[in-house]
């Protein structure tokens, strides 16, 4: 969907559009909003991926509140196999049946590398949020469409971003990375939106890696919104685990 806009960042006209006034970068509206009546999120589902590693419907439950997030996925009997705790600036992985413990910076693109499914801690609380990650000043709108979506770009020193947003729902459809080759790094889309508390939840996120190579499947079978949160956000460390920090 994305792959069809030339990289063209087009001249914007207003300060909701994200234009620089008065010498300051303005965030666009349309982005600053996103997920922005989510307070909290508990959600239970499956995974599965494609790839070099291939698992099918593997359980997994989030809970979020604010930006603190806990995921967890289990394993045989319901084991758990591993756990995640993330905030914006820190996180922890647990991977029980490994041992081993990893924290640090949830944006540094080697802990994707060391994760079960290739994707950095703030990847995941991207598609659970439907919230872009990091400075959204980055982002100006590109060309225009049809219909109620709009295209935004932020050019890196790496690549290209592109995020497709849908103005009348307010709703993240599709994030997508690209390296200066325009191959696909990432690709994230959501769909199966339904209403929940009175809010529009995606139901079904899809990820490609690696010019599609990999994929990851995210399916929410229940999902509460806006309710009191009463499950702890402790992760239990076990001090024998090894442990490696990513900055």
């Amino acid at each position: 969907m994305l792959s069809s806009f030339l990289p063209l960042v087009i001249a914007l006209l207003s300060v909701s559009s994200g234009t620089v006034v008065g010498g300051e970068q303005r965030v666009d509206t349309v982005l600053s909003r996103l997920g922005i009546d989510v307070r909290t999120l508990i959600i239970e589902g499956a995974l599965s991926t494609t790839g070099e590693q291939s698992m099918s419907g593997i359980p997994f439950e989030v809970i979020v509140e604010e930006d603190t997030m806990r995921m967890t996925t289990s394993g045989p009997f319901g084991i758990v196999a591993a756990r995640i705790f993330a905030q914006p600036d820190s996180f922890v992985v647990v991977n029980y049946f490994m041992r081993e413990v990893f924290d640090g910076d949830p944006s540094s693109s080697t802990l994707a590398q060391a994760m079960p499914i290739p994707l950095t801690v703030t990847d995941l609380q991207m598609l659970v949020r439907g919230r872009l990650p990091g400075d959204l000043t980055r982002f100006v709108r590109g060309e225009r469409r049809k219909d109620s979506s709009v295209l935004f770009i932020a050019r890196r020193t790496d690549g290209v971003e592109y995020a497709l947003v849908d103005t009348a729902t307010g709703i993240l459809r599709q994030y997508q990375r690209k390296n200066l080759d325009g191959q696909l790094v990432m690709n994230i889309t959501f769909s199966d939106v339904r209403t929940v508390s009175g809010l529009g939840i995606p139901h079904a996120v899809d990820v490609a890696f690696d010019d599609r190579k990999q994929t990851v499947s995210f399916r929410f079978s229940k999902v509460t919104a806006n309710e009191p949160i009463t499950s702890s956000f402790d992760v239990q460390i076990p001090a024998s685990f090894t442990r490696k920090t990513y900055r």
